[in-house]
């Protein structure tokens, strides 16, 4: 007999504390390309929950940036799945509302997240200049550019050369094509990006 698999859906406003969200209804998710000619794109998480005190208590913790984690909790695992960050929350408020209890029963909320590549998509290159590196040592000067952290198993002492390149673009597509040259795995579901040798 197939055993039924239970998640957790959790948030956090600092990335370490978190707190599990009950009445979640509803997860679905986007992850990893379509096919290999496709380039890599920021992978999706979204989750649908029940939100009766939502009007008169709202979560505002629920809200753009806060982070969010999806767990498998399956048998009292706790198996990580998937980090990133709120990118929209909408709300439906349903009828009736009980002004006495403050219940709307029908209410529920909506909330869109987004993994670590949604942020160095967002970052602009500004025709910044990588110098001729090793793989490891280009994406080292990727992550000082743009401000943002990634992990790679390129290692510094025998890594592929990658050539000098201008980022005219946002710092996703330089990873792209990063990924496409050197035909590497790119990952953004831990809560940093990570560029992965096959």
């Amino acid at each position: 007999m197939t055993t039924p698999q239970q998640f957790v859906v959790a948030y956090s406003t600092d990335g370490s504390t978190w707190t599990n969200l009950s009445d979640v209804q509803e997860v679905s998710a986007s992850i990893g390309r379509q096919t290999l000619k496709d380039s890599f794109i920021a992978s999706r998480l979204t989750f649908t929950m029940r939100y009766p005190g939502g009007f008169y208590s709202p979560n505002t913790a629920l809200v753009t940036g806060t982070w969010i984690r999806l767990s498998n909790s399956t048998g009292g695992s706790g198996y990580f799945m998937w980090k990133g960050k709120i990118a929209d929350v909408s709300v439906e408020w349903g009828k009736p509302y009980n002004s006495t209890t403050h219940v709307g029963v029908s209410d529920y909320v909506t909330v869109s997240c987004e993994g670590a590549l949604a942020e160095w998509g967002r970052a602009r290159g500004n025709d910044y200049a990588i110098t001729e590196a090793n793989a490891y040592y280009a994406l080292a000067q990727a992550s000082s550019a743009s401000g943002l952290s990634l992990g790679t198993t390129y290692s510094s002492t025998d890594s592929p050369l990658v050539s000098a390149s201008t980022v005219t673009g946002s710092w996703a597509e330089w990873v792209n094509t990063f990924a496409t040259t050197l035909s590497a795995t790119v990952k953004d579901g831990s809560g940093q990006l990570g560029v992965y040798t096959k």
